[in-house]
Parts: structure tokens; C-alpha cells; sequence
């Protein structure tokens, strides 16, 4: 059985979005903290679409899938290796392989606007 971080051939950059403990705003706010990480992924096109919305032009749905040990969240956004952002649409979610009895990878949907 092949693993699926073995399908995982590029390298992106995972921006982790925190809270800083101890720097806060002139309103006494905490400020929100990027954490840049590299990670091995794999993208896949879900859907792509065209609106009349001035701001939204194209949008595309993909499909991410990251190593299993990954910490992510729905907070944070995904380069990839030729330099496209995407947001996370939804959280993600670890997928479970019955017959390791482990996590097997993380799946999550990421989106891009254009």
C-alpha cells in the first residue's frame, strides 16, 4: 500500500495565522502573527468559475492535501511553489486510514480569486 505523502512531490509555504501573547494595538487588541512553514503538498482542481462580481473575477476551488503531521487551521492561507495564495475554505480535516489505525493525511479545500 503506497502512503500518500509519498504522492506529495512540491514544497509550499504554509502561513500560520496566531495571536501574539504579548504585542498588542493601540486599542490594547492582540495582533495577529504569520508563521511561515514549509510543507510537502499535493493540489488538485476542483472547480473553476467566472462571476460578474468586480472584485471576484475568477475563482478556483482545489483540493490540498498535506502530511498528516501538518498542524493547520481555517484561519491560515497556502502558497504554493510558484508563488499563488490560497485561502482555506473550511477547516481542515485529518483522514483516518483504517487499515494503519493512523492518520493517513490532512484534506483540506483552498481557494484562489482573481
Amino acid at each position: 500500500m503506497i502512503s500518500p505523502e509519498r504522492l506529495m512531490t512540491r514544497i509550499g509555504t504554509l502561513l500560520s495565522v496566531t495571536e501574539s501573547p504579548s504585542v498588542t494595538d493601540a486599542y490594547g487588541n492582540q495582533v495577529e502573527i504569520e508563521v511561515e512553514t514549509s510543507v510537502h503538498y499535493e493540489l488538485q482542481q476542483l472547480r473553476r468559475d467566472e462571476t460578474g462580481a468586480p472584485d471576484a473575477w475568477q475563482v478556483g476551488a482545489w483540493r490540498l492535501y498535506l502530511p498528516a503531521s501538518t498542524n493547520v487551521a481555517g484561519i491560515d492561507r497556502f502558497v504554493d511553489d510558484h508563488g499563488a495564495e490560497y485561502e482555506f475554505d473550511g477547516p481542515p480535516e485529518s483522514v483516518w486510514d483504517p487499515f494503519a489505525r493512523c492518520a493517513s493525511h490532512i484534506e483540506a479545500t483552498v481557494r484562489s480569486v482573481s
